[in-house]
Parts: C-alpha cells; sequence; structure tokens
C-alpha cells in the first residue's frame, strides 16, 4: 500500500499476523530483498517492509536525504499502522537506519538485528563521488560492478540475486544519489551507547563492502551485541544464504 509519511508516498508492505518485525532493506534495492524471509515467516510473524524514499514504490526524496530522515519516515509509519513494540532489522544502509531508530525508541525496540553495516561508512569520499557519478551519468553503467559485490562471486546466479539486480537497475538515479549522500553523512557512533536492544550483528565472511571488522566495530559499540560470521556469503546473505537469515531472524523473533 502507499502513505503519505512527511508529505511523501512511501510504499509499504503488511504480510501476516503475530509479533511484528521490521525488514529495512539496502541501497539500490527495495522490500523485495526480503522476499523470501516473507515467505517464511510469514506464518508466524507481522512482517512489515518500508521502501525507503526513491526505492522500490516509493516517491523520489523532494529534501536532502540522511539516515535520521529516513529513520523518521520509518518511526512515523510504524506509529500510523499501530505497532508499539517490534523486532527491528536493517541490512547495510537500512542497518544504518535501524541503529538511528534503536536509539530514538529504546524499549519499543525489544530486539535489533543489524546486518552488513557499520557505525560510519569505510569511505566517506567514496559515497561522495559516487553520488555526483550517478547524477552525471546515471545508475545504469554502475549496476553490473554494484551488484557484483553483492553476492558470493563464486555462486552462480540465483533468482534472488537476478531480482536483486532488477531492483537495482529501477531505482531512479537520484534515489540511488540520494543513498549515497546518507551514507556519506552517516555516523551512528555517538548513537551506540543509547541502544539497549537485546543485538545480533551479523555480517558475510566475504563482505567487501562492509567488512567482518567493521561488524566487531560495531558489536563492540553496542553493549552485550552478539556477531555472527555468516559462511560463504557476501554483502547481501539472503542472495547467497537466504536460510541463515531466516534463521538469524527467526532465533531473534
Amino acid at each position: 500500500m502507499q502513505m503519505n509519511v512527511n508529505d511523501h508516498s512511501l510504499h509499504v508492505q503488511e504480510v501476516g499476523t503475530g509479533q511484528p518485525i521490521i525488514l529495512l532493506h539496502s541501497l539500490g534495492t527495495s522490500s523485495a530483498l526480503w522476499a523470501q524471509q516473507i515467505n517464511d515467516l510469514a506464518d508466524r510473524y507481522r512482517l512489515v517492509t518500508i521502501d525507503f524514499r526513491g526505492h522500490g514504490q516509493s516517491e523520489i526524496s523532494r529534501t536532502p536525504v540522511t539516515i535520521e530522515l529516513l529513520a523518521s519516515d520509518v518511526v512515523a509509519v510504524l506509529d500510523r499502522i499501530g505497532i508499539e513494540r517490534f523486532v527491528l532489522a536493517g541490512i547495510s544502509l537500512g542497518g544504518m537506519v535501524a541503529q538511528v531508530i534503536a536509539a530514538r525508541l529504546g524499549e519499543r525496540v525489544e530486539r535489533l538485528v543489524l546486518m552488513d553495516t557499520s557505525l560510519a561508512p569505510l569511505s566517506r569520499t567514496m559515497w561522495i563521488e559516487r553520488a555526483a557519478l550517478v547524477r552525471s551519468n546515471g545508475l545504469a553503467p554502475l549496476a553490473s560492478d554494484i551488484a557484483a559485490r553483492w553476492q558470493n562471486p563464486t555462486s552462480e546466479q540465483s533468482p534472488a540475486a537476478r531480482a536483486a539486480l532488477e531492483s537495482l537497475l529501477a531505482t531512479p538515479d537520484e534515489g540511488y544519489a540520494g543513498g549515497c549522500d546518507a551514507l556519506a553523512l552517516a555516523d551512528c557512533t555517538g548513537l551506540a551507547p543509547n541502544i539497549t536492544s537485546k543485538t545480533t550483528i551479523a555480517v558475510g565472511a566475504l563482505d567487501k563492502a562492509t567488512p567482518p571488522a567493521l561488524a566487531q566495530d560495531l558489536a563492540g559499540a553496542i553493549t552485550g551485541a552478539d556477531l555472527v560470521i555468516l559462511p560463504d556469503c557476501a554483502h547481501l546473505p539472503m542472495i547467497d544464504r537466504p536460510d541463515l537469515v531466516t534463521d538469524l531472524l527467526e532465533r531473534t523473533g
């Protein structure tokens, strides 16, 4: 369904009943990234996905994008649909947004799952340059290289990998560039001490975009956080091992 939130039309999907699990996607994808997990868990949980501004079926932002702005969108959606307490899971960009939400909402976030994300970007300059490149030349010339980092390079291209690439190619240039802007500015270092939710941090062993060392730093910054290394997985583990991602959400649900 489309929902007007903070003066923007956002696409929100709700499936199933039970304990709410909120799923936040990565840069250049959409809610469809979680399709297998939704299929696996909808008989036991109330699953909510939200397309970030400029992604999926959501409107391109008319104001500069930050992770704080995206977090405000998510919280507004949850308040609108009456979800008070929930499990929150986010990957990559979605993981940074999830950190902001967890720090803001405290006990409303019963459990937190942060996947292939970090306290701050590996390179701010890279995101600034990528945003400029996409705005000048478009996203299409970069799409293959971006998608190649999402999965284990030794894996055959799966339906999930093809679907992720299709989502990337369908992302408007300005939607993607706006996400780059958000990542260039992102810094959750000061928020980590305020996160009190039971937290699991997971990272693909082969992730080059947000390497395991960054996940270790994140785990060290959040009191009591558990760190899980996902074998044979790159930046988007739901492409390489969707079963591991489903199990991770199930264990923390």
